[in-house]
């Protein structure tokens, strides 16, 4: 009030209510008597002021003596309310056990808005309804959400004192120490509080000390969830709170902000062990592969595959919106048990994916890492590359690396000191010269390459050619597979690698597969590798126009060739013809005279398409359908067949020789008189026990009639001689004769 003027007794003090539940007005009026007359001013004090303000000097003295005469319409502002606080106020066992206190929204149908529970509205005292709180036996589960802050301290005076309740959950945007120093002994003393759940709530150093303490204090190590997001806590709050939280060992705690900026390693250290797994991932399944990174317990055998659809297997992680990829990261980080990780997808967010690559660079156990249809930014995964000690594989599948991305790519390959990288796949890269020269040059440093392979790419010129050539040149003691499909290189091009790979000592597939602007004469380059010291067993030519030409210049360059088994193309589309398959049909088998027989191709036993299918029936041993040859010509399947079956190249030419020569010429073996005989009946001989699968009872029988013929032929030819031994044999029956050691070696 303004002035100084003492009011006497004529004084006139009235109290006026005008709608006691929105104002009060005093009035103050002066006696006109009086010689000193002065008006002062109106002062009008809201009730929402003054009613919590009067709130907060009661004590429980005073909501003890009126608990049971109070009217309780007259503290609330509905029935439903009022209800509420009669169930609390007489402690009645049909209580649901689930409060839920939240202030009144704009909501037109407010039955259902009630039905949240108690909606706070203008009328509403909130002292009251925390002191029945406090005071009730029954209720378990609270949840206090979106009120002012002067009647959230009014509420906390009361509920402080309740012991039954097992779940707090207190979601406001409120300073800490509004809530926090009536939290404190309720933390302390109510032993059955159980979850804890702290949401918006500005906990500064000095709140995250209370909470602390109080966690230190409280006698019943004993909850089971702790969740406090948005807080704004610092690490050094963070880390107070959780070393007051190491002896709780039944505790899960939720994430403590869905942000990834700002996370450190530090901060997943301090949270990893307790963190609750599920509320961190979309699904039990990758809640599960969380479980099994953290607890050290994955299968070495199975890869990792981040995926953005569900399959159903175990190692598949199908990322959803509420996986959280700074854990997924951290948790692979840290694994020491995981040996591969394919990655087919990445978030939007480039937090997140900082987050994910800052915890994958830490992983020193992977052995193979791969993407396939990611945007990879490798100055984030440069680290890992560099540091990874176990590395072996790099596997990028249609991932578009540009220049810029290339030359991070090459950073980090050359900054790598332990050069042990045995994998290349850069496969439909669109991959430029520029960036292919770049990498090229880091991998030439790589002594150890088994498996190259760069296919799918832009079109490669001479500059790339040579590229790829230093890398296969510097690794050839190791290639054991090149593969180079589908880059569109030229002869010349071929002919710079084919130089290349004549070294490469250990090499057993090769595919130049969809390389169309090959032709005969890059495919006679070919024959230069054919008769190096390269043992390669697979040549893959698919989707390749080949032609008579291609097909003639690759059976002359296969002429005495004795490694490749598998020449992998497509018949539909080859482009070869009779005069081409002619071609092949003399390799394998030349008619021509029982020497070039001889001397034919006794190894390759595939020609043609479907070499998925025919390798996996090599590996398995199982039996072939015609299939697998389909638009080979018969007598060329005949002669593979022979290859395969009989793995001894002398034994397939002798067959070769036996079904294609009706008439062996013996006469060139007279010279040798007897002597040779033994030896042309057991080189017959052995047809007996080896069988073409295909022709077993056909073969022997023709086999034996060839044998037959041959000896007749002898006989014949040494008709006296014949004679003379049969009657040498007769003449010395019935008597002992003895040989010295030149003459049984004679006989």
């Amino acid at each position: 009030m303004r002035g100084d003027t003492y009011c006497s007794w004529g004084h006139l003090i009235s109290w006026a209510f005008d709608d006691v539940r929105r104002y009060c007005i005093l009035i103050i009026l002066v006696n006109a008597r009086d010689s000193n007359i002065c008006l002062y001013d109106f002062i009008i004090i809201t009730q929402k002021n003054k009613r919590y303000g009067d709130m907060e000097r009661r004590d429980n003295n005073y909501y003890d003596v009126r608990a049971q005469d109070v009217k309780l319409e007259d503290i609330t502002s509905s029935a439903h309310n009022a209800e509420i606080l009669r169930v609390l106020r007489d402690d009645e066992t049909t209580w649901a056990a689930c409060l839920v206190i939240s202030e009144e929204i704009d909501d037109d149908d407010e039955e259902e808005e009630e039905q949240k529970g108690f909606v706070i509205r203008e009328g509403d005292d909130c002292g009251w309804l925390g002191y029945f709180i406090g005071r009730n036996k029954h209720v378990q589960h609270l949840y206090i959400q979106h009120m002012p802050e002067e009647q959230i301290s009014v509420l906390m005076k009361g509920v402080k004192d309740n012991r039954s309740i097992q779940c707090f959950d207190f979601s406001d945007g409120v300073r800490g120490d509004v809530i926090i120093d009536s939290l404190v002994p309720f933390i302390i003393h109510n032993a059955n509080l159980k979850e804890l759940c702290l949401w918006s709530v500005d906990l500064g150093l000095d709140c995250a000390h209370s909470l602390a303490e109080a966690f230190n204090k409280r006698e019943e190590k004993y909850l089971t969830r702790f969740s406090f997001r948005h807080n704004n806590l610092s690490h050094e709050a963070l880390e107070e709170i959780i070393a007051a939280l190491s002896g709780y060992k039944q505790l899960v705690l939720e994430p403590i902000s869905e942000e990834m900026i700002g996370r450190d390693q530090k901060y997943y250290d301090m949270l990893a062990q307790i963190i609750d797994l599920n509320c961190i991932t979309s699904s039990n399944k990758n809640a599960e592969i969380f479980r099994k990174l953290r607890g050290d317990a994955w299968e070495k055998k199975d890869d990792l595959r981040i995926t953005q659809y569900d399959y159903d297997y175990d190692e598949y992680f199908c990322a959803g919106e509420d996986d959280d990829w700074g854990w997924l990261g951290y948790f692979v980080g840290r694994n020491k048990q995981i040996r591969g990780l394919h990655l087919y997808c990445l978030p939007e967010e480039e937090d997140e994916v900082d987050a994910f690559m800052e915890g994958l660079c830490r992983n020193h156990s992977i052995e193979r890492i791969g993407a396939t249809h990611c945007e990879i930014d490798f100055s984030s995964l440069s680290p890992f590359i560099i540091n990874s000690r176990n590395l072996r594989s790099l596997e990028l599948w249609n991932v578009d690396i540009s220049l810029e991305n290339a030359s991070s790519l090459a950073m980090a390959l050359n900054r790598r000191q332990r050069k042990s990288l045995a994998t290349i796949y850069l496969w439909c890269n669109n991959l430029r010269n520029e960036a292919l020269e770049e990498i090229s040059a880091a991998l030439t440093g790589y002594p150890y390459l088994e498996t190259f392979n760069v296919s799918e790419n832009v079109l490669l010129g001479a500059n790339g050619c040579e590229s790829l050539g230093a890398i296969i040149r510097s690794s050839a003691l190791r290639l054991e597979q090149v593969s180079l499909c589908g880059n569109d290189f030229d002869d010349n091009g071929l002919q710079t690698l084919t130089a290349a790979l004549t070294n490469a000592a250990t090499l057993q597939r090769l595919s130049l597969s969809s390389n169309r602007l090959i032709t005969a004469s890059g495919l006679r380059a070919l024959s230069q590798l054919f008769s190096s010291a390269c043992p390669v067993e697979t040549l893959l030519l698919e989707d390749m126009n080949i032609g008579n030409e291609g097909a003639e210049a690759l059976a002359d360059g296969l002429m005495g060739n004795t490694t490749l088994k598998h020449l992998v193309l497509t018949p539909d589309s080859a482009g070869i013809t009779g005069t081409g398959w002619a071609a092949f049909s003399r390799l394998l088998c030349d008619t021509s005279s029982i020497n070039n027989t001889y001397s034919s191709n006794h190894t390759l036993e595939h020609i043609g398409d479907d070499y998925c299918f025919i390798s996996n029936r090599f590996h398995s041993g199982g039996e072939y359908s015609g299939e697998y040859l389909r638009g080979i010509p018969s007598d060329i399947v005949n002669c593979l067949e022979t290859n395969k079956e009989y793995q001894s190249l002398q034994d397939a030419a002798k067959i070769k020789i036996g079904r294609c020569h009706t008439d062996i010429p013996v006469e060139g073996f007279f010279e040798y008189k007897l002597k040779f005989l033994p030896l042309l009946v057991s080189w017959f001989l052995g047809f007996g026990t080896r069988k073409c699968s295909n022709c077993q009872n056909a073969t022997t029988r023709e086999f034996q009639r060839r044998e037959l013929s041959a000896v007749y032929k002898f006989i014949r030819g040494m008709p006296m001689l014949a004679v003379d031994g049969q009657m040498g044999l007769k003449s010395s029956t019935g008597r002992k004769r003895k040989f010295n050691d030149r003459e049984y070696a004679e006989v």
